[in-house]
């Protein structure tokens, strides 16, 4: 039931909320109806925006020059990047998924 109650108060905070995807198409994925919710949490996508996606296990950039790149890689070879995101025009959705890849590999550093 716990579960049910937090389904239902996430559609009703989320739903109708327009968003963009990596083309920059505007969509509405949050929509009080099965087939719809089923379709998001099924899909490869790590943020709401499809700016990163999961290949292989990973998540990976799926935009700009590092498209189809390892985000954490990324973040190695070009710290910069993280730096370049946080501070663009980027959902907030997307910077906290950024945020949880970075904090994840630098917890696997240690």
């Amino acid at each position: 039931m716990a579960t049910y109650h937090v389904l239902n108060a996430q559609i009703a905070r989320y739903e109708g909320r327009e968003i963009k995807d990596a083309e920059g198409k505007t969509y509405v994925p949050i929509q009080n109806d099965v087939q719809a919710l089923h379709e998001l949490t099924a899909s490869d996508m790590v943020d709401l925006a499809g700016r990163m996606v999961m290949k292989n296990g990973s998540e990976v950039f799926n935009f700009g020059k590092y498209k189809n790149k390892s985000v954490e890689e990324v973040f190695k070879s070009d710290p910069s990047y993280y730096d370049w995101m946080m501070k663009g025009d980027f959902s907030l959705d997307t910077k906290r998924c950024l945020t949880q890849i970075k904090l994840r590999g630098a917890l696997n550093k240690k």
